[in-house]
């Protein structure tokens, strides 16, 4: 509590003397006043380093990051900082007994998400007896490659990882001059990877891809539904098969970690390294994956149950568990509840592809601690933490798709309340200020940082009466105009500019995971 309060505190003062710092009676540009503003009405230091970031951004053409960029770096320093200092306060305050790590190397985790009421969970009101519920298992394990990958040459200095767990269908399959039985290939030498990601100005980045293998009958769908074939040894004749790959191309780890899907565990290069860098005694050289696509397997698992669960579809693939749902439920009023939930939202059966195929490696909550193609320290089991994290989504998702058939589309009394709840913000109502003033045109007007399509300085701060500050804006001088910073991006870049976004929460759902265990590694 006393860390909180100075927490607090000390940041306020911080904007305080840094507002006063660049505070000026003449004046000034956009830049300038939206600086001053955030630094008047921040929401933390993350939170305020985050609209800066978007600041410099969109201002990245015209010197921002030289202006703002030490602010930025400052305020995540001091965030850290405090950061760390909350941490060691909390292992005093919490006491050693509740701070013991186990030292179990289980290598797949299992999580059975409990019956989800159709009532009580969803919001779906109906009579007793015509209420259901829904229960997804999930176990996932990463795979060994031993035995499993090969690797092919195509020059001196250049490789491919080749990985064998099925058969790819349809487009799926890596490429025309692949092997069929060559379920997924990725670039094997270092350099390769590093230039994975596209541009050379661009952050490196995670690839995380995921292949899925649906099952009805006991016999995975090969007709235009699954995209790979699982070998035997992955095949589950219950369960729905999903592979996914995780590849961290040429992302940077501040210390190796024992996490088995990560796996970094590899030095950089000395080519790699710069003469500078290895003749400095205090370089420390990244860590990188030394596995080209780290796989990961998941069987997924569905049963739908009548009301209180006295009847329940055996567990078993989302196409079985459906066609056994029917039957359970027969021709009833209750069976015609579940027929409209689960068409009209589909969600409801949202598996990993899906999330991952949306957030792509922002489906990895080791993002969450990853800036700039570095990645902060992981704990050993964060491949763990990442598929808790894609079926928290599941599970909101879920309950965000019921929400949404319920209340339909926005009307458009909402969507000015939502327009209204955008406006308000602190630099939307600057802009709102000025304009009035006759300082215009501005683009962006809908979005969290307005622009000001010319050169023009604004309005400046009348302080002759004391009692009554207001604005006085000078007469307007038309100059050079720039555009939009929009159609500023599609010119050549000369900064590096900020692909990365930042996350301030991760969705989480409401529905908690009621059983999460470790078991034995799992026979794939």
């Amino acid at each position: 509590m006393f860390l909180t309060v100075i927490v607090s505190h000390l940041w306020a003062i911080a904007c305080f003397a840094i507002h006063l710092w660049f505070s000026s009676p003449k004046s000034r540009d956009l830049l300038h006043h939206q600086r001053q503003a955030v630094l008047r009405n921040n929401g933390g230091p993350l939170n305020t380093a985050w609209i800066l970031i978007q600041i410099i951004w969109i201002w990245r053409r015209l010197g921002a990051i030289r202006r703002i960029g030490p602010l930025v770096t400052f305020t995540l320093l001091l965030s850290s900082a405090l950061a760390v200092a909350t941490a060691f306060s909390a292992r005093i305050a919490i006491g050693n007994e509740v701070l013991l790590t186990g030292d179990s190397k289980d290598s797949n985790i299992l999580i059975d998400s409990g019956p989800i009421d159709s009532h009580s969970d969803l919001g779906l009101n109906a009579p007793q007896d015509e209420r259901f519920s829904f229960r997804v298992v999930l176990h996932c394990a990463p795979l060994v490659t031993e035995g499993y990958r090969s690797t092919l040459n195509i020059s001196s200095d250049r490789s491919f990882a080749r990985y064998f767990y099925g058969e790819p269908l349809l487009s799926f399959r890596p490429s025309e001059y692949t092997p069929a039985n060559v379920t997924y290939e990725y670039p094997d030498d270092f350099v390769t990877r590093i230039n994975i990601t596209g541009l050379n100005y661009a952050w490196s980045d995670y690839t995380l891809s995921a292949l899925l293998a649906y099952v009805t009958n006991g016999t995975t769908v090969t007709d235009g539904y699954s995209d790979f074939k699982p070998i035997t040894d992955l095949q589950r004749h219950d369960a729905d098969t999903t592979l996914m790959f995780l590849s961290t191309n040429s992302v940077g780890f501040v210390q190796n970690t024992a996490d088995i899907w990560y796996n970094a565990s590899q030095s950089t290069p000395p080519e790699e390294v710069s003469p500078g860098e290895l003749s400095d005694p205090t370089f420390v050289p990244w860590s990188h994956q030394s596995e080209p696509a780290s796989p990961l397997a998941c069987a997924r698992q569905e049963q739908y149950c009548t009301s209180g669960g006295g009847n329940c579809t055996p567990l078993s693939s989302s196409h079985d568990a459906k066609l056994a749902a029917k039957s359970l439920f027969r021709d009833t009023d209750q069976y015609q509840r579940w027929k409209w939930i689960t068409t009209a939202t589909k969600q409801i059966t949202a598996d990993e592809v899906y999330v991952i195929g949306a957030l792509r490696s922002q489906a990895l909550a080791s993002r969450f601690n990853f800036l700039g193609g570095v990645q902060g320290a992981i704990p050993d089991n964060q491949w763990q933490l990442d598929v808790q994290y894609w079926h928290a989504v599941q599970l909101a998702t879920m309950q965000k798709a019921v929400v949404d058939v319920a209340i339909g589309p926005l009307a458009d009394e909402e969507a000015e309340i939502m327009l209204e709840w955008g406006i308000n913000s602190t630099l939307q109502l600057q802009r709102l200020a000025h304009e009035e003033l006759g300082i215009q045109p501005w683009s962006r007007c809908d979005g969290p940082i307005p622009c000001l399509e010319s050169s023009a300085r604004l309005a400046r701060l009348d302080i002759s009466d004391a009692k009554h500050p207001k604005f006085i804006a000078e007469t307007l001088i038309p100059e050079k105009s720039y555009t939009d910073a929009a159609s500023l991006s599609s010119q050549p870049a000369h900064q590096t500019s900020t692909k990365e976004s930042f996350r301030e929460s991760s969705p989480t759902a409401s529905l908690s995971q009621r059983k999460e265990s470790d078991g034995d590694i799992m026979s794939m």
